[in-house]
């Protein structure tokens, strides 16, 4: 068995007509080729298939058969019978049609082998053997005979429409389906009977068919459920509107009586929203009715308080520092609140709320004021404050403030100024306080200014002595553009104040001199502080000479034992043990590194930084 045509080509109609039972078809090419095709497969071939061996039907006894499987067996063979007409669509000749004898409920049908079967319209039970009641029927004349065969009819072709391209089949077939009405849930059997009668519906074969309405019927769900999503949206504004605008509709009733009185009316029966959607939008219009309801007391409330706060402003003698009693004695006699019924019963509370808010209002003007002029006071207060700083920055300027100037020295030339005597009694900061801020920043201006001066002589080797004029001091400083920010009062401090480091220096080394002799006796007692453990204060030179005979202080004094004899007994009587115990105490512990334990207060003050040395400025 070879293949035959493609599976595609539909074969040519023929008047051949197989035994019952056999699939195939013999049918022809364009050409007049001959070929079969199989119609339940739909198989192609060029030789002729093998004939199916003949069963003979059997009919199984009406006892043995359920009514609802002879119904189930009938419908299925009508059904199949339908199928092959759909898929096959063969324009063969018509056979000619039996109508079949009536008696009763029961009918006479005549099977596609020639043998009779019977259908009961009523149950729809259908048996192979003559049912009583249909013998009964005819004898009592109440049989309808059937008429003459009809004389085969070839039925009209249909004119099958030609696309360009496949796409414009496809879009044919889709709009089938549109102007059909099929829904998406359909089955495509049901989408076959509502479509088959057009002639697009033979544009595409089977398989593009249903392809094609796979994707339709996906798309068209989408459609579906915003068109369902609308009509939804439809009827709930629908029954919200109705809900609203009904009197009898309020919180007494429950969704059950709402639902039995008002179920004839069209807004409930919408058959698009569900119960339980409907109780919703009940609520809801609920709700609305009662926001409502409140907005239309507030705005009664509201324009009742208009008029009284009208009627409170004409009184002339009411001020803000008026009673309650005081308002109602005012208005007895005011026929625009004696008289008017929206002032009586509860209307007055709002009459009081109007009052309570002009005493509110009052408060919040009297609180403005005070506002008002603590933010005049602030701003003057600032105002001064800048004034009295700017005096200090000008006396700075003029030398009559330095880092020296104690309050009591300048006092008498401040407090003639306008800018203190705007600042006396003025809370916060003191003229006093701005007066300390101002030296100490010049004291920590100075502190600064000496350190990078003695940075800078350090680099250059450069040493103040008592024979240092102010010119060499100046001439060793000019070379660096660093000391062009130090200003004149601070550089006279600092050459003032090395200079006295220097003359203190030189009078502790002249009286070191006077006080332990020449350099011998100053190297002998160095070795002697140095080995205090040796001896005591009742030792002889003579007792612990030999430990120190090597020693070259020792050796310097050469044959003047006399000398070196003196000197020692000069340092025991000094009591060095008495003074190397009290360095003991005071010596500050150090840690493994020779660091300083504890630590020092951030501002061990400026002051302890300027005790490097006296400076003190010259008027």
């Amino acid at each position: 068995m070879g293949f035959g045509p493609p599976m595609g080509f539909r074969p040519p109609v023929q008047n051949f007509q197989p035994p019952p039972g056999h699939p195939w078809r013999q049918v022809a090419t364009p050409d007049g080729k001959p070929y079969w095709h199989n119609v339940v497969t739909n198989e192609t071939s060029w030789t002729p298939p093998a004939a199916p061996q003949q069963q003979p039907l059997m009919a199984p006894p009406v006892a043995q058969m359920p009514p609802q499987q002879h119904q189930h067996q009938h419908q299925q063979h009508q059904h199949q019978q339908q199928q092959q007409h759909q898929q096959h669509q063969q324009p063969a000749a018509a056979q000619p049609a039996v109508p079949p004898v009536v008696s009763g409920d029961w009918q006479e049908h005549t099977h596609a082998d020639g043998r009779k079967y019977y259908y009961n319209t009523v149950s729809r039970q259908s048996v192979w053997v003559k049912p009583a009641e249909f013998d009964a029927g005819l004898q009592a004349g109440n049989a309808t005979k059937p008429a003459e065969p009809v004389v085969e009819v070839k039925e009209e072709k249909k004119e099958i429409p030609v696309y360009a391209t496949k796409e414009e089949a496809k879009d044919a077939f889709r709009s089938l389906l549109s102007e059909r009405k099929c829904h998406s849930t359909w089955p495509w059997d049901k989408i076959v009977r509502a479509i088959s009668d057009d002639p697009r519906y033979e544009v595409l074969k089977k398989g593009e068919k249903k392809q094609v309405w796979n994707a339709w019927k996906g798309k068209r769900a989408k459609e579906e459920k915003e068109e369902h999503r609308i009509k939804a949206r439809q009827a709930r504004e629908a029954l919200f509107k109705f809900f609203v605008a009904e009197e009898g509709v309020s919180r007494e009733l429950k969704w059950p009586q709402v639902l039995a009185l008002y179920r004839m009316f069209p807004e409930l029966d919408n058959k698009v929203l569900k119960e339980r959607e409907m109780e919703t939008v009940f609520e809801d219009a609920l709700f609305e009715k009662e926001k409502a309801e409140k907005d239309e007391f507030h705005e009664a409330c509201k324009a009742r308080q208009q008029k009284f706060k009208a009627i409170l402003a004409s009184l002339p003698d009411f001020k803000s520092e008026s009673t309650w009693d005081d308002a109602m004695d005012m208005l007895k006699d005011v026929p625009a609140f004696a008289e008017d019924p929206d002032f009586k019963e509860d209307g007055i509370l709002d009459c009081l709320m109007v009052f309570e808010d002009r005493l509110m209002e009052a408060e919040r003007e009297q609180g403005m004021i005070m506002r008002k002029y603590a933010d005049d006071t602030f701003r003057q207060d600032r105002k001064n404050r800048a004034a009295f700083k700017g005096l200090l920055d000008r006396l700075v300027e003029q030398g009559k403030i330095n880092a020296e100037s104690l309050w009591r020295i300048v006092y008498p030339d401040i407090a003639e100024t306008e800018e203190y005597k705007q600042m006396v009694g003025q809370l916060g900061t003191t003229p006093l306080d701005f007066f300390k801020i101002k030296v100490d920043d010049l004291q920590e201006s100075l502190y600064q200014d000496k350190k990078l001066v003695k940075e800078i002589f350090k680099g250059k080797g450069f040493v103040v002595t008592t024979d240092t004029t102010a010119e060499a001091f100046l001439e060793a400083l000019q070379s660096d553009e660093r000391v062009a920010r130090i200003s004149a009062v601070n550089m006279k401090f600092i050459f003032e104040n090395l200079l006295e480091k220097a003359l203190a220096k030189a009078k502790e080394e002249e009286e070191a001199k006077y006080k332990y002799g020449d350099d011998r006796d100053q190297a002998f007692l160095d070795l002697l502080s140095r080995n205090l453990i040796t001896f005591n204060k009742d030792s002889q030179w003579s007792d612990i000479s030999p430990l120190f005979k090597d020693e070259e202080a020792v050796k310097a004094y050469g044959d003047d034992t006399d000398k070196l004899e003196a000197a020692f007994q000069a340092y025991i009587a000094m009591d060095p043990w008495s003074r190397a115990e009290a360095d003991a105490k005071a010596k500050p512990e150090t840690t493994p590194d020779g660091k300083r334990k504890g630590n020092s207060s951030p501002g061990s003050s400026k002051k302890a930084k300027l005790e490097e040395g006296p400076i003190e400025a010259t008027a």
